[in-house]
């Protein structure tokens, strides 16, 4: 519920788009009902009584009803992918501001590929999310209520009676939007775990081929998208049995009705017009009670998306120090120097004085803590121990100063 609300708050600032979109859903969903209610006149007064001046009446409104449903069709449709791009405009440039700005052991440890992921593949998702998930959640509920009115307005009793069945609908929602959710998040590490085995492949291009390793780097990559295979295929195939599922339910109901109604109607208790209506508005409600059932399965197996958005976006930023420093007059001092990322000791027990001036060349193997040295003096590296330029401590020097000299 937090990320709904999360979600939720970033869009009231496109309040004024969304009551647009709702509006055309109201516009839709009037125009959907009043063809279903238009059945009865039809097929009563027309068909059976054979009165010639309802039919242009009839016409004319079944016209006007379609012509509402989709003005409504189009209000939603553009005012919802308006503030959908809007959003994703805000969302990247957000997105991008807080990597540049984070400090940077947030990126250790930390693949490229999986900040990538987070940047293109989760604000995809996230798109989705917006623009049609919740889309699905607003917009195909309106027209369900005004079609359970024609319905209770026509046979309110088997209307209650096929009330009974939404629990049925509620078990598939859980089931099969917590299956798709788990094996989405499973995709979206995939597909980070790929983009990430891409970019070192190119950075070390020249490696691999003079060590000649591209059959561990096959192997690898073979390994990484069969996982990705799997977990996409299981998503997919999670949606396409709920799909399956409530449309083979849906006609299940409608044959029920059928019989239901003949029944009625052989008996002499209900008009062709009345059972007719009924049964159009029955059709008609199976598609927005599905995409509804949809819409909310989609919603939360979105979930992990956004949580991933949401630590993107809480990344720590880089500390700003309180010291000014004009230039560099005299030297550098470290003494004990201690780094460590976790339980991983990069650097101990370092200490050394370097002079203006003066020249110094590190000598160590691959990984023995060079890199980690140079980023410490130049403030991107938290520390323990002692780092002093000039007598001030650089963890506490303004980085803007810092990196000036």
């Amino acid at each position: 519920m937090e990320h709904i609300k999360w979600v939720l708050g970033r869009l009231k600032i496109y309040w004024h788009l969304i009551l647009l979109s709702l509006i055309g859903s109201l516009f839709e969903a009037a125009g959907t009902a009043g063809v279903s209610l238009l059945i009865k006149s039809l097929v009563d007064k027309v068909f059976l009584f054979k009165e010639k001046e309802e039919i242009f009446k009839v016409i004319l409104s079944l016209i006007a009803f379609v012509l509402l449903a989709q003005m409504g069709n189009f209000m939603v449709s553009f005012f919802s992918a308006l503030y959908t791009e809007l959003e994703m405009k805000k969302l990247r440039f957000e997105a991008f501001k807080k990597l540049l700005k984070a400090d940077y052991s947030a990126f250790l440890g930390v693949s490229p590929g999986e900040f990538a992921s987070r940047v293109i593949s989760d604000m995809n998702l996230y798109k989705n999310l917006i623009g049609s998930y919740i889309i699905k959640v607003f917009r195909d509920p309106l027209t369900t209520v005004f079609l359970l009115g024609v319905l209770f307005y026509r046979d309110w009793i088997l209307t209650l009676n096929l009330a009974l069945l939404v629990p049925v609908l509620a078990f598939a929602i859980k089931y099969f939007g917590g299956k798709k959710g788990k094996h989405i998040k499973r995709t979206q590490e995939g597909y980070a775990g790929i983009t990430d085995r891409l970019f070192s492949s190119f950075s070390g291009f020249e490696s691999i081929r003079s060590f000649k390793a591209q059959g561990m780097f096959e192997r690898l990559f073979e390994q990484l998208n069969r996982n990705l295979f799997r977990s996409s295929l299981k998503s997919e195939l999670y949606s396409a049995l709920n799909s399956v599922f409530n449309y083979t339910f849906g006609y299940i109901v409608v044959a029920l009705v059928i019989f239901y109604g003949s029944y009625r109607i052989t008996e002499g208790s209900l008009t062709p017009g009345d059972f007719l209506s009924y049964l159009t508005a029955l059709v008609f409600l199976q598609n927005p009670l599905i995409e509804t059932q949809k819409g909310i399965m989609e919603l939360r197996s979105a979930l992990p998306v956004i949580n991933r958005i949401r630590e993107l976006l809480n990344l720590e930023e880089e500390g700003e120090g309180i010291l000014r420093l004009e230039s560099f007059k005299s030297e550098i001092k470290v003494e004990n120097l201690l780094v460590s990322v976790g339980e991983e000791k990069l650097l101990k027990g370092v200490n050394l004085t370097i002079y203006r001036g003066e020249k110094l060349g590190i000598m160590g193997d691959t990984g023995s803590g060079k890199s980690t040295f140079l980023r410490v003096l130049a403030g991107l590296l938290p520390y323990q121990g002692s780092v002093k330029l000039d007598g001030l401590e650089l963890s506490q020097i303004r980085k803007e100063d810092l990196r000036e000299i």
